[in-house]
């Protein structure tokens, strides 16, 4: 339902009648049964709220002491007589019995004090004629309800989210007993409405972020030479969901946050070694969302990634070993109860790993899926929002290589080349090998995953500039300079690239 123009008069008029709560701001949460301070988000009022004429709020009706929500209709149940029953044509919204917007196109009274209302959803645009707010959720501990098909639950989830581990994904271990899995999800949430007396619906915004950790270990043993495994779920009994209520101004808001995993595990190899260890981990700090804004919707993103990756054998042989963990989500979101955007998060860690006699290859791929849309129910703002959706990869590819020989090569005789060269010097001017210098020892390049310090190829890196206790005798040096408070370094290490501008090596200061 479109945004209707009244005339200037009607505007004013509702202004004035409403001057006495328009103080109110998002500190001054109003007193009524409706609004209550669980886990209550950061709000920020830009412009206070102004109700359109049919709009009501019987939430912060005193004498209200219960709404029953269904899909269309209410029941409102006042303790004494209300001072204004309900009446058909009215625009209702509160936050009681998990939060309801909704025109009434009818009403019937029950029992004294007692009314049902039968009723049609609403969008914001009917209940609000001017606001513009944005609420910033992050949910502290015990407000996550986790369902188990009789009730609810409060889970003890601190801020964050399980959304994948071991125990609940059976498939692959029990074939193989060869999994450790992790997905964890700390979220944040952030809500912006704007609504204008002229413009109708302005902005829309509603973002998701927050970091994602992932881990996948593989711990194939011996008797399974081949291994292929796939396994996807979604799991609805671990359905998340919490209900925050807060104040805009006067007027009380219901926004419900429902989290459900869902994911995909995928393991292929070939292993004739008794022993392997493989050990992705991946973590993903992100932002993504809907934005409404000249009459269209638009997807926005933000994210970054790091990760590592581990590989370990108990000896020589060949391994081909590959697996992909997709630790997902899907997200939606209902102010008061009708249904918002609609997304499906879907982080990724996907380790690999070869090995043959001496050689070891591995890498990591750390990545993020979007799906972002609207759950086929009347949308919280128009129609266009059921049809519109969109999917994109803001993070893909290959995130982390390495490779090295294995220690056990020089006890089976095959002697790395490089360990003839006993000093930096002959090691890194060493012709016809590629050798490097690690904390005083040689050793091939394809090696340089093993050292734990600075691998070092270059003969004029082998200087060392540390005996030098003055600017002048440092810079007689060719391969050194001076870094005041620092003193005499070699130009090619770390410490000179961090010196910055007063880094000298052609006069002292």
């Amino acid at each position: 339902m479109g945004f209707q123009k009244r005339s200037l008069g009607g505007v004013l008029g509702l202004v004035v009648s409403l001057s006495f709560l328009a103080g109110c701001t998002s500190d001054d949460a109003p007193s009524g049964s409706g609004v209550r301070g669980m886990d209550a988000p950061e709000v920020t009022v830009f412009r206070q709220p102004v109700l359109r004429d049919e709009a009501r709020h019987p939430d912060l009706d005193s004498g209200l002491a219960s709404v029953d929500v269904f899909p269309e209709r209410l029941v409102f149940t006042y303790r004494s007589a209300p001072s204004s029953p309900p009446a058909v044509g009215e625009v209702v919204s509160g936050t009681l019995g998990g939060g309801y917007l909704r025109t009434i196109v009818g009403v019937s009274e029950l029992a004294p004090n007692r009314y049902e209302l039968i009723t049609e959803n609403a969008q914001l645009v009917d209940y609000f004629a001017d606001v513009h707010f944005r609420a910033v959720f992050e949910p502290s501990e015990a407000v996550w309800d986790l369902g188990d098909g009789v009730g609810t639950r409060s889970d003890a989830l601190g801020s964050g989210v399980k959304l994948v581990q071991s125990d609940i994904v059976e498939g692959c271990s029990a074939k193989y007993d060869l999994l450790d899995l992790k997905g964890d999800f700390s979220p944040i949430f952030e809500l912006e409405v704007d609504i204008g007396f002229w413009d109708g619906l302005k902005e829309f915004r509603f973002v998701v972020g927050g970091n994602l950790d992932l881990e996948l270990k593989m711990l194939p043993k011996g008797g399974a030479p081949s291994i292929e495994c796939q396994e996807e779920w979604l799991l609805e009994r671990f359905e998340r969901e919490f209900t925050s209520t807060f104040a805009v101004g006067f007027v009380p808001v219901a926004v419900t946050h429902t989290i459900t995993p869902k994911g995909s595990l995928s393991i292929t190899g070939e292993i004739d070694v008794p022993s392997v260890e493989l050990t992705g981990t991946g973590n993903i700090n992100f932002s993504a969302g809907a934005v409404y804004e000249d009459g269209s919707w638009d997807a926005i993103s933000d994210a970054s990634r790091s990760g590592d990756v581990t590989f370990e054998v108990d000896s020589e042989g060949e391994v081909s070993l590959k697996g992909k963990l997709a630790a997902g989500l899907n997200y939606l979101a209902k102010i008061y109860d009708t249904a918002g955007p609609e997304m499906f998060i879907g982080p990724y860690v996907e380790p690999s790993a070869t090995s043959s006699l001496c050689e070891w290859n591995t890498q990591l791929e750390v990545g993020l899926e979007l799906e972002i849309g609207a759950k086929a129910e009347v949308p919280i703002i128009d129609y266009t929002l059921v049809s519109w959706s969109t999917s994109f990869k803001p993070l893909s590819g290959v995130f982390f290589m390495n490779s090295g020989t294995w220690p056990w090569c020089s006890d089976a005789g095959m002697e790395d080349p490089c360990s003839a060269f006993t000093d930096c010097d002959s090691c890194t001017a060493s012709a016809g090998e590629a050798c490097g210098w690690c904390g005083g020892s040689c050793i091939s390049e394809s090696r340089s995953g093993e050292c734990g310090g600075d691998f070092t190829t270059s003969r004029s890196a082998c200087v060392d500039c540390s005996g030098f206790g003055d600017c002048g005798s440092c810079l007689g040096n060719g391969y050194c300079g001076w870094c005041p408070g620092m003193g005499c370094v070699n130009d090619a290490t770390d410490a000179a690239a961090s010196c910055g501008g007063g880094y000298q090596t052609l006069s002292c200061d």
